[in-house]
């Protein structure tokens, strides 16, 4: 049943074959999240990761799933409807995987190979970084998921990188899959939901219910606050940007593998344009967007903003904005000055790409 304990089913002996040969990467995307995706399928494959690469599509156009089709296979859930389209994100569980199994959210961007990582869910390990909310927990979650016990409090984990191994763990997916479609009516924090509800991180409050319940602690694998620094760090600075070509990052001189912008304005947005300068995703996206070496190319003009577009003035545009967001209360100094609000203006709109 559903409901059994996942640990009872994890009985295979630890590396009885190696599972890193058999290896998928599953996300979700749709048209407003396209030049994103682009941007992590593109990180993976300079990262040497070949492997396959599934994504399921809840809304692309017929030119965007032309463009990813070359890398990945696109799949389609059947008449199925929830409030967000993350709740979706254990849609692996559909296709009955094998091998390892690595959901990763289309908004990442990987720096660094994966193979420790996936070693160590070869090994029987459920590898997770922890949330910026990592004390998240409510008690609710028994009853509201019907799980066997109360979860214990552990470290709560983002959803945005998961991997593990089917072969140990063949009732994860399923189980999360069941959970998601238990909350699929209700709002997250992006439809109103206030963030103390027990469903307002949708997916994540799901696989956490699971793991805090139904998964011994000692299977959970966080990995190092290196892996993927949190928002506050990169503003903060904490992340430095060492080579925008191999897309090398680190954090305290320890290297970075992970780069996730999880705010609800993405930098490839019109409204975007502030993050750059401050946080190192937009200089690596446009690399990964423009580059000359990437697998999936974006014409030009099918690039929602010119910064990310490929040329001189498309790099322009990124340098001028890392100027002028790079000073503290740049803001403050644009009001102040009739030439700066002027170019502040025109930032945000021709250069910006909201004005052709």
């Amino acid at each position: 049943m559903l409901n059994d304990h996942l640990d009872e089913r994890a009985e295979y002996p630890y590396g009885r074959r190696d599972l890193t040969d058999e290896v998928s990467f599953y996300t979700i995307t749709d048209e407003r999240f396209f030049v994103g995706t682009v941007g992590m399928l593109n990180s993976l494959r300079l990262m040497g990761h070949e492997q396959r690469v599934v994504v399921l599509d809840c809304g692309l156009s017929e030119r965007q799933r032309d463009l990813l089709g070359s890398e990945c296979e696109l799949v389609t859930l059947p008449e199925a409807r929830a409030t967000n389209p993350t709740l979706f994100k254990p849609y692996a569980n559909l296709l009955r995987p094998r091998g390892l199994v690595v959901v990763l959210d289309s908004d990442l961007i990987i720096t660094r190979p994966l193979d420790a990582v996936l070693e160590a869910a070869s090994n029987g390990h459920i590898c997770a970084c922890a949330d910026p909310e990592s004390g998240r927990w409510f008690a609710e979650w028994e009853q509201l998921f019907e799980l066997p016990c109360r979860p214990r409090r552990q470290t709560y984990v983002n959803a945005g990188f998961l991997a593990f191994s089917v072969e140990h763990w063949p009732i994860l997916l399923p189980r999360w899959w069941d959970l998601c479609q238990r909350i699929w009516s209700y709002p997250t924090i992006y439809e109103g939901a206030i963030r103390d509800s027990p469903t307002s991180q949708r997916d994540q409050d799901a696989l956490n219910a699971i793991l805090m319940s139904e998964v011994s602690a000692k299977s959970l694998a966080i990995l190092p606050p290196e892996t993927q620094p949190d928002n506050m760090k990169t503003l903060r600075y904490d992340v430095e940007l060492l080579d925008v070509d191999t897309l090398s990052c680190s954090l305290y001189g320890k290297l970075v593998t992970f780069i996730h912008f999880t705010g609800k304005t993405k930098p490839w947005e019109p409204r975007g344009w502030s993050w750059g300068g401050r946080h190192p995703y937009p200089a690596l996206l446009r690399r990964l967007v423009a580059g000359r070496d990437v697998r999936v190319r974006v014409p030009r003009d099918e690039v929602p903003v010119l910064r990310f577009r490929p040329g001189l003035l498309g790099a322009l545009a990124m340098r001028t904005l890392y100027i002028i967001n790079g000073f503290s209360r740049s803001r403050e100094r644009l009001r102040r000055w009739r030439f700066l609000r002027l170019a502040y203006k025109f930032l945000r709109g021709r250069l910006d790409g909201t004005r052709r």
